[in-house]
């Protein structure tokens, strides 16, 4: 495994296992800030260049672009596997069947989810305002979450990945992400973020659930744009869902096929978003580095494959896609080829592993972080 060095005040350092392009990864000396308006030390201006030319090379090969024929041919591939789960529902009276066909409709939602994901980013249509509304059709009306909710957190998340204090993504009541989060825990947080490394799995079943939860107490508490559109979408969206369970699948098994859906649904959705950041490094709020150096240190890629893309959608590639929200899914691993690339010539840390390693080095940061609090129960016994 290469040498890190962990120099810089306020971070810590993951443990991954896979590959770096870099022999030596070491971060920088953050640079000085100068107090007069407008100056940028030469570090800074240094830092600027490179992404300025990295971006250069993105946009030379025209990889910014829309891609609405893509994206159409997704979409209606989503809505003909919706489509399949709505006929199973309808028409099949096996509820053992059923129950399987409540995990696929989650899977479905996960798939659709992606669609969400890159509305937000503006990816997908030509105006802001029509790829909103593509979003919160997608969020609202068909899964159930408020779009603009997501897209006020992610945008955090964005600008200061595995920054503690500034994204949202780091600050979770079941989960610890530093030691002095661990030790500031009490109560029942504090018994599960003790054995965080056990839980993790099973509290994936309930991000579905969380995220409706999150949602609702958003639009209850802020008046948003779009905030009409949404709370009409979201009461649409429950009414048909639960009418239409209900009234193919009575009483206890209706019951049954909502939690199997919304805990397929949560954790799917929990398994593909876990590995772009988390046991990667984890920054200081006040830390200073760079915006490409930032983004490189603190994300992980998914290796190529088919399989991997399809499944991961735009979260296989995620340091392209933090690097250049706005480019499609579609020419992320034509990007990866050059940021990866870039980052070799330029002595840059760049990482990516297997999916089933990114998961051994989440369930080991976890357990390691969490450490503190199992020490002192021993000590106490």
């Amino acid at each position: 495994m290469p040498r890190i060095n962990s120099s810089v005040v306020g971070l810590r350092i993951a443990e991954p296992q896979g590959s770096f392009l870099t022999s030596d990864v070491s971060l920088p000396s953050l640079p000085a800030v100068s107090k007069e308006p407008g100056f940028k030390s030469m570090a800074s201006l240094a830092d600027s260049r490179r992404y300025a030319e990295l971006k250069t090379l993105i946009s030379r090969e025209r990889l910014l672009e829309k891609q609405q024929s893509y994206y159409l041919i997704r979409m209606s591939l989503n809505f003909c596997l919706l489509g399949l789960a709505l006929t199973v529902l309808f028409f099949v009276r096996n509820f053992g069947w059923q129950l399987v066909n409540a995990a696929f409709l989650g899977f479905v939602f996960t798939q659709m989810g992606f669609i969400v994901h890159d509305s937000g980013h503006h990816q997908i249509l030509a105006t802001d305002r029509r790829n909103d509304l593509l979003g919160i059709f997608h969020a609202d009306l068909c899964l159930g979450f408020s779009y603009m909710r997501w897209v006020t957190t992610h945008n955090m998340h964005h600008g200061s990945p595995n920054q503690v204090g500034v994204d949202p993504d780091v600050d979770f009541p079941a989960f610890t992400f530093t030691e002095s989060q661990t030790m500031l825990k009490r109560g029942f947080w504090r018994w599960i973020a003790k054995y965080q490394s056990y839980f993790f799995f099973p509290l994936l079943l309930l991000e579905a659930v969380n995220l409706k939860i999150d949602c609702m107490r958003f639009l209850i508490r802020n008046n948003i744009r779009y905030h009409r559109t949404e709370v009409i979408c979201l009461v649409i969206h429950f009414f048909l869902y639960f009418t239409a369970i209900f009234h193919y699948l009575h009483g206890a098994q209706g019951v049954l096929f909502i939690l199997v859906n919304q805990m397929a649904f949560g954790l799917y959705l929990g398994l593909v978003i876990a590995p772009n950041h988390i046991g990667m490094p984890i920054l200081d709020e006040n830390c200073g580095l760079d915006f490409l150096t930032r983004q490189l240190m603190t994300t992980r890629n998914l290796r190529r494959h088919p399989l991997t893309d399809y499944v991961y959608g735009p979260l296989s590639c995620q340091i392209e896609h933090h690097l250049f929200p706005t480019i499609p899914l579609n020419k992320l691993r034509t990007a990866q080829e050059i940021v990866r690339t870039y980052c070799q010539t330029h002595a840059l840390t760049y990482y990516e592993t297997s999916p089933l390693q990114s998961y051994r080095e989440i369930i080991s940061f976890l357990h390691r972080i969490s450490a503190p609090l199992r020490h002192q129960l021993e000590r106490r016994h």
